[in-house]
């Protein structure tokens, strides 16, 4: 009986968590479907196709047309700075009405770093130390695998799992810290068979210059590692990754003493790109044998829509199939939903980062408009 109430109260959990976020995509397609003509628009085209006129809100565009270009960049700016709505304007009103549409960490379906490493601990994980690598790395990409490579390496001993699979790695950066920080077996799958017979001597490099370019974070302060590595952890294979791909079953190619055991993998990615991500979803719930999945998606532009026709990004036209299932979207609940590409592309970009710094967009972009409008106007008198 205890058991079927427990059971029957975590179907109502889930349930709850589903109906939540399906009224939470209600009211995200609600805001957004009027504005996709903006979203997908082009600056390129922001004077031939008169897009001040044609696709600004007419209220929206009233206000911006009242004001002198630097009094409106600052009622921006302030405005999207402000967690709070202080200024009624018009202008100061569509941004916060754009802001409460995103998706905030909500311990539910959201989660921040720190709740998530306390899931991890209710499933018995014990949270590793992050690891600092101070060369052969930029300064974000060495930011990005200490903290992503900790989370993984705890979540990896929390599931079981004995080997992390990393999808569309090329170079093995995040691997590098699994393998020589955590002591994780892990292979690295890329279908650019160049990136992978590179990327073994470049891995070498750093196990020889290890101890010196790695530190161990613990409490805030910086220790010295000591402990000697492994330097056969980490292995690489040729690819293309669909939702079709074994990937048990190259993981037993490259590690033959994992041959005949009942594997159980972690399969995770930092930065993977445009359907990739997508793919290691479905290959998650498919594949019994991946027993968690833990990546950072990226390149949205280059996930695929029923809107794209036969558009294709590179690795799809050179390695892949028109045959794979499109990238967006992915739930039943919004099939048939199409956001566009313009659109993919812009939901890439970090607003927080451009608010923060102050970001204009680029005066090439002006440059750019200008020559259309030329190459437009010499075209008419031409033909």
């Amino acid at each position: 009986m205890m058991q079927e109430s427990h059971f029957e109260d975590t179907n109502l959990s889930m349930n709850t968590r589903i109906l939540k976020i399906h009224h939470h995509i209600d009211s995200l397609t609600k805001y957004l479907t009027p504005l996709l003509p903006i979203a997908n628009c082009h600056m390129v085209e922001f004077i031939t196709q008169n897009h001040w006129d044609n696709l600004l809100p007419v209220p929206l565009r009233e206000v911006l047309n009242g004001l002198q270009f630097n009094e409106a960049l600052k009622q921006f700016w302030t405005a999207a700075e402000s967690k709070e709505t202080k200024d009624t304007g018009i202008l100061a009103n569509w941004i916060h009405t754009a802001r409460s549409h995103c998706v905030s960490v909500n311990n539910d379906y959201c989660l921040s770093a720190e709740q998530l490493r306390e899931r991890i601990k209710t499933w018995g994980g014990e949270i590793k130390p992050e690891i600092r690598v101070k060369e052969f790395m930029t300064s974000k990409k060495s930011y990005e695998v200490q903290t992503m490579s900790a989370l993984v390496a705890s979540l990896q001993a929390a599931r079981g799992a004995q080997c992390c699979v990393e999808a569309g790695g090329g170079r093995g950066q995040l691997p590098v810290a699994l393998c020589l920080a955590y002591s994780v077996p892990s292979l690295t799958i890329d279908c650019d068979a160049q990136a992978v017979a590179a990327a073994p001597n470049r891995i070498r490099i750093i196990q020889k210059q290890w101890h010196a370019i790695a530190k161990r974070i613990q409490n805030g302060i910086e220790e010295r590692i000591d402990e000697g590595i492994n330097k056969n952890l980490h292995r690489f294979a040729t690819a293309y990754i669909t939702e079709h791909t074994d990937i048990a079953a190259i993981v037993k190619d490259k590690f033959p003493e994992l041959a005949g055991q009942d594997i159980k993998l972690l399969l995770t990615g930092l930065h993977t790109c445009g359907n990739l991500g997508p793919d290691s979803l479905r290959i998650f719930v498919q594949q019994p044998s991946t027993a968690a999945v833990f990546n950072v998606p990226c390149c949205y532009h280059l996930l695929t829509e029923a809107v794209d026709g036969q558009l294709f990004d590179v690795f799809q036209r050179d390695y892949g199939g028109e045959d794979t299932k499109q990238g967006f979207p992915m739930s039943e609940y919004l099939k048939g939903y199409n956001l566009g590409r313009n659109a993919r592309m812009l939901a890439a970009q970090s607003i927080d980062r451009v608010v923060n710094d102050r970001q204009l967009p680029s005066i090439s972009l002006l440059y750019r408009a200008l020559l259309q409008v030329i190459s437009l106007r010499n075209c008419h008198f031409s033909c």
